[in-house]
This record gives C-alpha cells, structure tokens and sequence, in this order.
C-alpha cells in the first residue's frame, strides 16, 4: 500500500509547524496581561472624560 500524496502531512509535538511555535505560548503569558491593562486604562481614560 501506497501513502496518498494529496494526503497532508501530521502535526506531531515533537514537529511544530514554525520555528516560533514553542516560543508562543511564553511571549502570548507576557504579552496578554499588558495588552489587558491596556486596554483598560484606554476605558478608564474614554469614562473619565
């Protein structure tokens, strides 16, 4: 039996699919919570006025 060639290749773990894939999930844990306050100190200015 032949492997189909339009058959897409599996995702493992162990193979991300970029070079940045294993970094992500430590820049997003920093990037979120700055990205939140943000956000809420743009509310609180737009409420102030």
């Amino acid at each position: 039996m032949r492997p189909d060639p339009r058959r897409r290749p599996d995702r493992t773990a162990r193979q991300p699919a970029t070079e940045a894939a294993p970094q992500r999930p430590d820049v997003s844990r920093l990037t979120e919570p700055v990205l939140m306050g943000l956000a809420v100190l743009a509310v609180r200015n737009r409420v102030k006025r």
